[in-house]
């Protein structure tokens, strides 16, 4: 999924009732494992200077690790057991949310499948679907994302009354659906 579909559904998700004190941390949690992606292709893109190709074709498969790091399925289930367990409701959600990320990432990564149970596993879960490559479904991937995006943003639009947040949904759907309709249609 791309990064901004982590962010509205895990809020939608988990940003409900006593929780929604703790969006920032959620929020956190759910661009985190995306953050050195993030990082590595402004750096490769923006002053490296590297073509698209490089980055994803040669790069990304070199650092890999540190990807699959952030990612690990079980690096965040003990962060969430050891908060939950330290009653830091904030850092357990903020864990739980890194969960969801991967959870929705599992399903939905090729060739770029992320190790999600490194560092005790170097295993691979290769899905056939895609979430950008449209040789691998991405075009239904994709449009699956947008609706899962609308539709937990139509939740989150009804939790709040604050203008601002309604308008940054806004922004975050026009991205989505506009992303879509170039890419995929």
């Amino acid at each position: 999924m791309n990064t901004p579909s982590h962010l509205v559904l895990n809020l939608a998700v988990l940003g409900r009732g006593r929780s929604a004190r703790f969006g920032w941390l959620i929020a956190i949690g759910a661009v985190l494992p995306d953050l050195p992606l993030l990082g590595f292709y402004a750096y490769e893109r923006l002053w490296a200077g590297l073509p698209e190709r490089t980055i994803w074709g040669e790069l990304y498969f070199q650092w890999q690790a540190l990807f699959d790091l952030v990612h690990s399925i079980p690096l965040a289930l003990f962060g969430l057991i050891v908060t939950a367990w330290m009653e830091q409701v904030g850092l357990a959600l903020l864990c739980a949310s890194m969960l969801l990320h991967d959870a929705c990432d599992l399903p939905v990564h090729t060739v770029d499948a992320h190790r999600h149970f490194y560092p005790f596993s170097d295993y691979r879960f290769v899905s056939p679907v895609s979430y950008w490559d449209p040789h691998a479904h991405g075009a239904a991937a994709a449009l699956v994302e947008v609706v899962i995006v609308l539709i937990a943003s139509l939740i989150l639009a009804r939790r709040t009354a604050s203008r601002p947040a309604r308008g940054a949904l806004l922004g975050l759907n026009l991205v989505a659906v506009t992303h879509y309709l170039l890419f995929y249609t």
